[in-house]
């Protein structure tokens, strides 16, 4: 996995299937002196993104429009960029960070450093 400096702006792949927390989320991301640099609200745009965008790191909705996030979290992990996603049923990524919704502000940001930070 890449290594990403925390005190660093991170440029940010947000996957999320609600509307709302979409378009809520990226005004917490700038608060925290990061950015998003493309977000899908598919799991097919979302899939498309995750090869071609340039991103330091994911925030992954657990499900997208009915269809699961994984094929779109396995393409970040071969990347080797960090990633975290919704709490989910079974955990198949080792070393994915979860979080659960709904979160707070300060979450948010304890969760992206230690997802960029792991150990």
């Amino acid at each position: 996995m890449t290594n990403v400096d925390p005190t660093q702006s991170l440029a940010i792949f947000l996957v999320e299937a609600e509307d709302f927390i979409r378009m809520m989320v990226p005004d917490i991301l700038e608060e925290l002196g990061h950015r998003v640099v493309a977000e899908a609200g598919s799991i097919e745009d979302a899939k498309t993104l995750a090869l071609s965008a340039a991103f330091d790191f994911a925030i992954l909705d657990v499900t997208v429009g009915g269809y699961d996030v994984w094929p779109v979290a396995e393409i970040v992990e071969r990347r080797g960029l960090p990633f975290f996603r919704q709490r989910l049923r079974r955990d198949r990524a080792s070393d994915a960070v979860s979080w659960k919704k709904p979160f707070l502000r300060d979450n948010l940001d304890e969760t992206i450093n230690a997802a960029v930070n792991p150990g």
